[in-house]
């Protein structure tokens, strides 16, 4: 008897292979596999493998047309060849970050000279879209009309955001300030990542997809009676896409503060929810960093009685500041002290550096306020002479949630498992607006606080968030996705109000993982209680040499040993009864 290990079954045939086409997808009813057939109709499949992959090189003589596949062989380790995406620019749309604020201070007619060609550039892409339909099958002709729909629907919206910016002089200075900021922040961060200074790293731009998510999403996030507020957008596209969703936060921010009057305009505007605890450290530093210029332009130009601008992060199990007995050791206090003795342990805050200039956080960056004998807040400051966010001056950054609850930052991010605690805590409910008492040293108060804090007057309180955000929605599956399906639902409600037609929801923007599954459209729905969804960047009717996610097949020969059997003539026929032992797919 004899053994043979990591060896390569191998066919040739001169004549060539036949492809195999999954037609089943074709005859689908549901639209979603209809998608992939249209999609991937130029793809062909010309082996399978059991326990295996199957390899193949397809060839095109100088016309570029195919020839016929003579080698198949299996494969333990495939190859692929992913095809990288690169943004397309145009002269007439300005993506600039700082121009752009430039323009949104200049007023209307420079915001229209900046941003009106960006929808006609989109219709022009659209008509070449629409040109790769011809000679389509039927029922793939009419998924790609249902596509070129979406699109359609696309550019509208992104034409009704430039509108609003140039009618809306309170919606123009905020698209004005979050441009600003998040310039800031990014010449902030490469210049830490060069070792430069913020004035020589290059201008920061938006790529267009980004930019147009922004565009799409300021009627619904600006008009609270909008029937786009309905819609869950979401951001299907991996590099690059938090500042998407960053910017559109920003805005969110920036303009709650601009509308409301003194600490009117305060409270949680924009949640930001994670599933899993580990990620959010993750994230927490780029999150900060956004908000960092944020607070800056809060001392300048959002003075007034305006509230600070703070980011929350509630993912620690720092719930309290004091510990609330001898074995609570998860309190601020006992975490510190821990830390401050022995630096090797792990920091009481996620965050490593300072999101503004980059300096390492020591045990001497954190501190207590008022004081460490009675303290309220624990907050960093950077050790950094020359940083912003140094002496009196701490980061907008709060990591416990007792100040969580007080403070009300206006960006929060937080995961699951501190959702499923707010049956349990009253003081949750400030999260949501109901708050109608303020203290400039405590903080706001509900009716958790009875007697603490001055009454805004006039039945007033504070509004609920403006915008969700869930991302990593790949991670929300199986078991834990029944249950935190229970909190979205409950965050929804919680976060909506009673309208003059109807009630008032938060804008909703989820991020999937764009690898998922065609499920991954309708999950979504179903998770916030909403049907209406709309996919960012919209599908496209790919050609043959960009078919989608799929990529040409280049995989080399890898094993050691090779049973090569070659073969005068093979007919389909031959080939189809023997793949039955060729089961598994390539991936």
């Amino acid at each position: 008897m004899a053994y043979a290990f990591q060896t390569r079954i191998e066919l040739e045939c001169a004549d060539g292979f036949y492809p195999r086409s999954d037609l089943s997808t074709y005859q689908s009813d549901d639209f979603e596999l209809r998608l992939g057939d249209l999609h991937y109709r130029d793809v062909r499949e010309y082996a399978v493998g059991r326990n295996t992959s199957a390899g193949w090189q397809e060839r095109r003589d100088a016309t570029n047309d195919p020839l016929p596949v003579t080698r198949v062989w299996t494969d333990f380790l495939p190859q692929q060849e992913v095809e990288r995406v690169v943004p397309a620019r145009s002269d007439g749309v300005e993506f600039g970050m700082e121009a752009l604020a430039r323009a949104a201070v200049s007023g209307a007619e420079a915001v229209s000279a900046a941003l009106d060609s960006l929808p006609e550039l989109y219709a022009e892409w659209r008509r070449g879209q629409e040109g790769m339909m011809t000679g389509l099958a039927p029922r793939r002709l009419k998924t790609g009309q249902a596509l070129l729909e979406k699109v359609d629907t696309a550019g509208s919206r992104i034409r009704d955001g430039i509108d609003l910016l140039k009618r809306d002089t309170v919606a123009r200075e905020a698209f004005g300030l979050m441009n600003t900021a998040m310039a800031m922040a990014n010449r902030r961060r490469e210049a830490v990542i060069q070792k430069k200074l913020p004035g020589d790293v290059d201008p920061p731009t938006w790529r267009p997809f980004q930019l147009a998510f922004v565009l799409l999403n300021l009627v619904g996030v600006t008009d609270r009676n909008s029937g786009e507020r309905e819609i869950v957008d979401l951001l299907f596209f991996r590099p690059a896409a938090a500042r998407a969703y960053l910017g559109l936060a920003a805005y969110a921010i920036v303009l709650r503060r601009l509308r409301g009057s003194g600490v009117l305009g305060a409270g949680i505007s924009v949640i930001m929810r994670y599933t899993l605890r580990l990620l959010t450290p993750l994230v927490s530093s780029a999150r900060s960093n956004s908000c960092g210029p944020m607070m800056t332009m809060a001392g300048r130009r959002l003075a007034n009685g305006r509230s600070r601008l703070d980011s929350g992060w509630a993912a620690q199990p720092h719930r309290t500041i004091q510990p609330r007995n001898s074995s609570d050791k998860d309190a601020a206090t006992t975490w510190l002290k821990r830390y401050q003795s022995r630096p090797k342990t792990k920091s009481p805050v996620p965050l490593k550096a300072c999101p503004w200039c980059g300096e390492p956080f020591k045990p001497e960056s954190f501190h207590f306020t008022p004081n460490r004998t009675a303290p309220q807040n624990l907050v960093l400051k950077c050790e950094n002479a020359e940083c912003d966010f140094t002496r009196d001056r701490h980061l907008p950054v709060l990591v416990v949630d007792e100040p969580i609850y007080r403070r009300l930052p206006a960006f929060l991010i937080a995961t699951v498992d501190k959702f499923a605690s707010l049956p349990w805590i009253g003081k949750s409910g400030a999260f949501f607006g109901h708050v109608d008492r303020y203290d400039p040293d405590k903080g706001f108060f509900g009716a958790y606080g009875p007697g603490e804090g001055r009454p805004f007057g006039n039945g007033h309180r504070l509004d609920p968030p403006d915008l969700v955000i869930q991302d990593e929605l790949h991670l929300i599956s199986g078991p834990l996705g029944t249950v935190a399906a229970l909190y979205e639902t409950a965050i929804d409600l919680l976060s909506s109000r009673p309208g003059l037609h109807g009630l008032i929801r938060p804008k909703s923007s989820l991020r999937p993982r764009p690898s998922e599954g065609r499920r991954n459209r309708s999950q979504p729905c179903s998770i916030v209680r909403r049907r209406p969804y709309f996919r960012h960047p919209a599908s496209t009717v790919p050609t043959a040499s960009s078919p989608g996610l799929c990529h040409r097949h280049e995989s080399q020969p890898a094993s050691t040993s090779v049973w090569r059997v070659r073969i005068a003539g093979l007919n389909s026929s031959f080939f189809g009864a023997c793949r039955p032992c060729w089961q598994a797919r390539r991936h």
